[in-house]
């Protein structure tokens, strides 16, 4: 029997790692258990596990008695939440070494790092240990390794504190240091190298299903013998999915832009902070460091210029291929951005283009690239560098001394005195004086605030109208309702800002409210006392002040204090004067706000102002509107009657200027058999493009825009792109995120058949979500129908509707008068609220067990209105019609929240998987095999389709696999109908022994996960195979192999199955002998279903007329073509094509080129090969005809296992006689730009090409 890793001399059993048997390890693990103990039983446990279960030196973990650790010294130490600090020391036994002399392993004293995470609660500091070492473990299970080796845990008995004990590098400055020190003696081939390392780490995370999460930074990656970068700890590494959507802590400059809009944390997000590592490694500047303090108002800033662009500048210098990179890591998309694999291969790509050809006579263009770079270092000399700033020690900083680590840190510019002249006072507040003058070198009036104590001047922009109670004082007898409530809605604006950065004002009042050019501004507070004395503010801010805090101290300011100082604003805007002016005694002024007093309404202020303002100051905070809800209805009171329409170019410069979406030039936009694409940098990709009259969009499409602007990450929401402008027909486009599905209707058209109960229910869930989304942000959508609802890679996603018309426009349109709330029906002027956005939820609900929409004919309003309901469908399940029947009561205050529907549908979602399992046993579709009869259950790969795993099954007592099955977007979002796709493939080949078989199948009750139980293969996949034992077969063996793999494909054929995925890891060595596994996207070309639309696969292996063309329909000949490349693969070992970049390697395929024959092939195999990857399919032999001609190979070899072996002699043609004049046809074909992103990688040994439809 062939093995990967050799044969132990000791048991005679198959090694699992180089020099490791796991047999043997096994038992001297267990003999040896009785020996030690750490005390704890949950240490114990997981360090047996561990030993148990190590398949590698890398994962023997070891309990380590603290006296066999001396010579302690401490290297570093961090305070602060998680105090951290970490030692140097002599491990006295050390760890086992292997002894090439003596082919044994042997303990060596080292030196180890150990390092201690403080807690003071033990619970807490062994959870943190055992996690990072789970994840420690979890990474070494793969293929990847991490590059620093833990060793194992040990305690301190004196203070009772746990330590994790790993390798000991000289010299490891965090990157950050390694920069400011080193980095003008950086060459590109040591930045590569540097980089290429840290992707490994990274690509071990990610492809053990973890994320690092607390965004990568320099400061978090340690360098050692000056060649290699890791991640410094895995303690913040979580596993995904995140529910947590707002990520704290890290460095701003680093988060991807997603994560700034608290949206989930993913794989991609991780990537966007590798780039921004890239470019600090690239041009030596690292921005600075995020902190809490009163000035972080700066930075968050830049949220919408980062959400919309702003990266860090990339010298022109930087090498082309390194720059492309970078820009792809850090794309505003988080779908366009590569993989970690993806980037791992570039870089290796990149790095070994510099090493294996600096000392050539003949360079290549890339090694050329990094050689001109290299030549010109001016752009990233020290004295440009931004270094990472430090904190400020101590609370209160000399004068000169804060100038000083202001000027430092570049948190504003600073400007010396004698540029200020003419400076007049104009006004007083308890913090500061306020002055104007001029600034000399920009010749502009300014602002200039001082404090008292400390002669600081800030200088901030001037306003021509001064502040608000300047303002009204001036002017209040000019001004129309329309321009109060338009300063409000200004007003609120500018808050809204600071509540969605999750900053809050704390000092809202007229004299911090500026008016410029007739417009509202609001001036930050950052000169004042950290904490503020609310019993020794002045009588003029009293009214201003939330009673909360006037009635108690201590309360917690937040932002429903802010709200109840609108409120008062508001107030002072419809009267033009002060609050409680007259009031004489400032001590019952406190009283009677305490006691709920408010300043009495102005007469002749509209009801649905003064009703706004007066929740504003509500007694109780709870009762008091969101800043979204004020902005809201601040919207649609200002913008009921007066909807001017703006000119198109003046539009678009308010949108740009504004930062409130994307402008798309008309040029980048192309009308592509009907389907609509953009053009993004060298990327094309398929959108979604409605369009509208310039005369619709007004002031209320402005006002829209800005409401919904922090939705444009969220996974339930359709992302809008950005927005175009033809002036020739005067026409704008709203360019959204591309739905393959279409709306909810014309999704049904075509797939209501195939759905079955639980994928409505699914659907229902989704679209439930993303409305929950909507109204835990306090926003509203109003018009939710089947036509707003779009359905992408089989999920739902609601689509916002930024162009509304009235409420009359909604309930005078007999299509979408079902879908309107009937409280509206009844009176136009109901203000649409979320319930009744619940009312239109039901409808959609009843819509889905349907497959259409509520009938219209013969309906009147006033029958909605008297309660006309669609009737239940029949087989609709009683609690999910409850549900839905619940949600279009006539009664608003019935109807169930959002939250309570979430929570419903969840559980229904939840519940699916136990009926699929009784639907199995029922009809006996397949064995059902509990989860306690397996064990000893360990990851070892992850395919497209599902996670596997190997364990042990009870009954037979051997191995078996374990395939979880995800829910992965790119393949299908229906694992009921999938599972029963792949459970009636595998049906049909139980009796092939080509073919894994499938033995059974259970369901994980916890995760609601089913697992597919199939047979093991011990010697890997082919690839894994190949390289291991290429050396030692001959090439009978590979003709062999070659034949084995064509047999299964031929049973395939015959069973009209396409297997779509064939590659070097998707074949498995059993015994010698190959078979084919992975069936989880095979298609039936009876059938054809469209479970799995689109295109999958490794891209070496794909049929380039897929590539080409993406309406090609995948046929027998493309198996054919992935063959060939296979069939190539044995010949020569190695994978094809392994290091190119697939972006280009995707082109020249498509142009015909092919990987280069291995000397001496047997002229018949190569001829053979190279006529199935023939460019033309109908060119390519039959699975027949390649089976044939392989036996006859083997005969004419005299192979013995094709001695017996019968053939159709007649079957055979000459193939390559029919191709010779097809080669040279087509290398001058132009390669049209392909018009649909791609994600590529050939890295990983499952890792597919995901082209959508």
């Amino acid at each position: 029997m062939i093995t990967l890793y050799g044969t132990c001399i000791e048991c005679k059993q198959q090694r699992s790692h180089y020099r490791w048997c796991q047999s043997c390890e096994r038992k001297q693990c267990e003999e040896n258990f009785k020996n030690w103990t750490s005390g704890n039983e949950r240490i114990d446990t997981f360090l047996r596990d561990a030993q148990l279960n190590s398949t590698r030196p890398q994962t023997f973990l070891e309990w380590i008695p603290f006296d066999k650790l001396g010579n302690i010294n401490i290297l570093n130490s961090k305070s602060g939440n998680r105090s951290r600090t970490v030692y140097s020391a002599i491990w006295k036994d050390g760890p086992r070494i292997w002894n090439q002399q003596n082919e044994k392993y042997e303990r060596v004293k080292t030196k180890v790092i150990i390092k201690l995470n403080k807690d003071n609660d033990d619970i807490n500091q062994i959870n943190e240990i055992l996690n990072e070492l789970k994840i420690y473990l979890d990474c070494h299970n793969r293929e990847n390794a991490l590059l620093i080796q833990y060793y194992g845990i040990s305690k301190d008995p004196a203070n009772n504190d746990y330590f994790i004990v790993k390798q000991f590098h000289n010299n490891t400055p965090s990157l950050t240091e390694y920069i400011f020190h080193y980095f003008n003696n950086l060459n590109w081939e040591k930045k590569l190298h540097l980089l290429l390392y840290l992707s490994e780490d990274l690509k071990a995370l990610h492809n053990a299903g973890y994320v690092y999460r607390y965004y990568i930074h320099p400061s978090g990656v340690s360098v050692f013998d000056d060649s290699f970068c890791a991640i410094e700890t895995f303690l913040d590494c979580k596993a995904l999915p995140l529910s947590n959507k707002n990520e704290k802590g890290g460095w701003y400059p680093y988060k991807a832009p997603e994560i700034l809009v608290n949206q989930p944390y993913t794989k991609a997000s991780d990537i966007y902070s590798f780039g921004m590592i890239m470019h600090a490694i690239g041009t030596g500047k690292i921005p600075p460091y995020d902190y809490p303090s009163h000035s972080n108002h700066f930075n968050r800033y830049l949220t919408f210029d980062i959400c919309f662009g702003l990266r860090p500048h990339i010298p022109d210098i930087i090498p082309k291929s390194f720059k492309n990179l970078m820009e792809r890591c850090w794309d505003t998309e988080p779908d366009l951005r590569p993989s970690i694999n993806d980037v791992h291969y570039t870089l290796y790509y990149l790095w070994s283009s510099i090493y294996h050809n600096k000392n050539a006579t003949s360079l290549n263009m890339i090694c050329l690239e990094f050689l001109a770079a290299e030549n010109n270092k001016d752009y990233s000399k020290s004295k440009y560098q931004e270094v990472t700033p430090q904190k400020a020690e101590g609370d209160n900083l000399e004068p000169l001394e804060m100038i000083k680590y202001i000027k430092k840190n570049k948190l504003i510019e600073v400007i010396n005195m004698n540029e200020l002249t003419n400076m007049t006072s104009i006004d007083n507040d308890d913090f500061c004086k306020i002055s104007k003058a001029t600034l000399n070198k920009e010749e502009k009036n300014i602002l200039v605030a001082y404090e008292d104590t400390k002669e600081y001047l800030l200088i901030i922009q001037y306003t021509d109208g001064g502040n608000l109670h300047q303002y009204l004082k001036n002017h209040f007898s000019e001004m129309t309702w329309n321009d109060k409530i338009k300063l409000a809605y200004q007003i609120t604006e500018g808050i809204k800002f600071l509540h969605d950065e999750d900053v809050l004002h704390q000092n809202l009042h007229p004299k911090n409210i500026v008016i410029h050019k007739k417009e509202a501004k609001i001036t930050l507070d950052i000169v004042k006392s950290t904490e503020i004395d609310y019993s020794n503010i002045s009588d003029e801010i009293i009214p201003f002040v939330d009673p909360k805090l006037i009635e108690n101290h201590s309360y917690g300011y937040d932002k429903k204090s802010n709200i109840y100082s609108l409120g008062v604003l508001m107030w002072e805007l419809s009267s033009g004067e002060s609050p409680f002016i007259n009031n004489i005694n400032e001590n019952d002024l406190r009283i009677d706000l305490i006691n709920g007093i408010r300043e009495k309404k102005v007469p002749d202020t509209p009801d649905k102002y003064f009703d706004l303002y007066k929740s504003c100051w509500h007694s109780e905070p709870n009762e008091r509107p969101s800043i979204n809800q004020v902005f809201s209805k601040l919207g649609k009171i200002l913008y009921a009657q007066t909807k001017t329409s703006l000119e198109p170019s003046k539009l678009i410069d308010f949108i740009k200027n504004n930062y409130l979406i994307k402008i798309i030039n008309k040029e980048e936009l192309s009308n592509i058999n009907g389907s609509i694409t953009w053009k993004k940098k060298d990327c094309t990709f398929p959108v979604i493009c409605k369009k509208f009259k310039c005369i619709q969009l007004n002031e209320t499409f402005i006002h829209e825009l800005k409401m919904h602007r922090k939705l444009i990450f969220y996974s339930r929401i359709v992302h809008i792109l950005g927005i175009g402008l033809d002036e020739s027909v005067g026409e704008c486009s709203l360019i959204m995120q591309y739905a393959d599905g279409g709306n909810l209707r014309q999704y049904f058209e075509k797939h209501f058949s195939k759905l079955t109960m639980d994928d409505k229910i699914k659907l229902a869930y989704q679209i439930t979500e993303g409305i929950k989304f909507l109204h835990d942000l306090d926003i509203i959508h109003q018009n939710l129908h089947s036509k707003n609802i779009v359905i992408h890679k089989n999920e739902a996603k609601i689509m916002l509707d930024l162009i509304k018309g009235t409420n009359a426009d909604s309930s005078n349109d007999d299509e979408m008068m079902s879908y309107v709330d009937p409280k509206l029906l009844e009176n136009n002027s109901y203000e649409l609220n979320k319930k009744s956005d619940i009312y239109s939820l039901g409808v959609l609900m009843w819509e889905l067990t349907s497959g259409h929409p509520p009938k219209t004919e013969n309906i009147l309003k006033s029958h909605i209105i008297d309660g006309y309901r669609e009737t239940r469908i029949p087989n609709t399940p009683k609690e999910y019609f409850d549900l839905y029947e619940s949600c279009w009561h006539p009664e608003p205050n019935i109807r169930p929240s959002i939250n309570q529907i979430f929570n419903k549908l969840e559980e229904m979602n939840k519940n699916s998987g136990l009926e699929l399992i009784n639907l199995i046993k029922k009809y006996k579709l397949i064995k059902e095999i509990n989860m306690n009869e397996l064990y000893d259950m360990k990851n070892i790969d992850g395919g497209h389709f599902g996670i596997i795993s190997r364990a042990r099954w009870k009954k037979t007592n051997d191995y078996v696999i374990c395939k979880r099955l995800k829910n992965n977007e790119s393949i299908s979002n229906k694992p009921t109908e999938a599972l029963l796709h792949e459970l009636n493939m595998h049906g049909r080949l139980n009796f092939c022994q080509r073919i894994i078989r499938i033995l059974g199948i259970s369901l994980d009750e916890k995760s609601k996960e089913y697992m597919l139980i199939l047979e093991y293969a011990n010697g890997g996949n082919l690839r894994q195979y190949l390289k291991q034992k290429n050396s030692e077969l001959t090439w009978d063996d590979k003709i062999k192999l070659a034949y084995q793999i064509t047999e299964g494909i031929k049973y395939l054929q015959g069973e009209k199955i396409l297997h779509r995925d064939l590659h070097s890891g998707n074949i498995v060595i059993h015994q010698g002998e190959a078979k084919i596994i992975d069936l989880g996207i095979a298609k039936s070309t009876e059938t054809q279903t469209n479970i799995h639309s689109g295109v999958f696969g490794s891209l070496p292996y794909i049929d380039p007329k897929i590539l080409e063309d993406h309406s090609y329909k995948y046929n027998e000949k493309s198996d054919i073509y992935s063959l060939g490349v296979l069939m190539w693969e044995l010949s020569s070992g190695v994978p094809p094509f392994i290091y190119e970049i697939e972006s280009v390697l995707k082109h020249q395929l498509v142009n015909g080129r092919r990987e280069e024959p291995v000397p001496d092939t047997p002229d018949e195999y190569l001829q053979l090969y190279e006529s199935c990857w023939d460019p033309e399919p109908n060119k390519r032999p039959s699975i027949c005809q390649v089976f044939n001609k392989l036996i006859k190979l083997g005969k004419m070899r005299n192979v013995q296992d094709f001695q017996d072996i019968e053939y159709d002699d007649d079957n055979i043609q000459d193939i390559q006689d029919d191709n010779d004049n097809d080669n040279d046809n087509d290398n001058d074909a132009d390669v049209q730009e392909a018009t649909t992103k791609v994600n590529i990688s050939n890295a990983d040994d499952n890792d597919d090409l995901d082209i959508p439809d």
